[in-house]
């Protein structure tokens, strides 16, 4: 929630949420991708238990591998705007040195970068941000969905949680409870559509999360109407897989 809304402004940002070192190495790479693509800051958030995570990994061959390349300014110096945009809502950059006017300020302004208080223009710049993720959510959004095809209880979480569902769906399962798993991969923009497809089936959701409830606030908004329950630890101590599978087993047994 702090990388999301922790700054002064309305626009969107990119949050990418790894569970594994293998993760931590592919999503860094794919932020500094997005960040080039969309012209935006892009965090990488993973928590305390993952950072000391020590894991042997194959990492990807990353030879030969296309990289994005940011939009670069071109044509006559004194026409350029540095926030105007086309189709895709993507401004293209000045090359430092290339001779392009720019202006950046933290207020709101125009197209040329200047601050502004024409509602109009504050509208329309305002509404690019808002709405320029649009256009790429398909290079935007990841996640993983294991066992959602069947599962009665969906378990919605990230990082070192996650890592603990994966193994409780096994648990549960052995115990005749059909368990699956939600994990956003790309927090901010939430997945929101590839969610409500993976809760088809289910009757209840389950949120473990290392606080006092954040993510289960996305989950009941996206998923209204829909059982949702909460498992949150704020002690230090990570949530165990057996603590998760014991809740989605009782939570099996008070659907029937």
């Amino acid at each position: 929630m702090q990388a999301r809304w922790g700054s002064h402004g309305d626009y969107p940002i990119i949050v990418l949420a790894p569970a594994s070192v293998r993760e931590i190495y592919d999503e860094t790479i794919r932020a500094f991708d997005l960040a080039e693509t969309c012209r935006t800051p892009v965090v990488l958030l993973y928590d305390q238990v993952i950072a000391q995570l020590t894991e042997t990994v194959e990492l990807s061959d990353t030879e030969g591998r296309a990289h994005a390349e940011r939009k670069w300014a071109s044509g006559p110096r004194e026409a350029y705007q540095p926030y105007a945009t086309d189709a895709d809502g993507i401004p293209a950059m000045s090359r430092p040195g290339a001779g392009y006017r720019v202006h950046t300020t933290g207020l709101n302004h125009a197209e040329n970068g200047f601050p502004t208080q024409n509602p109009e223009a504050v509208a329309r710049n305002l509404g690019r941000l808002l709405t320029k993720f649009d256009r790429h959510r398909d290079a935007i959004d990841s996640w993983q969905a294991l066992g959602c095809e069947d599962a009665e209880v969906l378990i919605v979480a990230i990082a070192i949680s996650a890592r603990a569902a994966t193994r409780a769906i096994d648990i549960a399962r052995a115990n005749g409870v059909r368990l699956g798993l939600f994990r956003p991969i790309t927090l901010w923009p939430f997945p929101e559509a590839a969610l409500r497809e993976a809760a088809k089936k289910a009757r209840a959701v389950l949120v473990p999360e290392m606080n006092a409830g954040q993510l289960s606030l996305e989950v009941e908004r996206v998923l209204r109407g829909m059982w949702v329950e909460g498992i949150h630890r704020y002690n230090g101590e990570p949530i165990s897989p057996a603590e998760i599978a014991g809740r989605a087993e009782a939570l099996a047994k008070e659907l029937k």
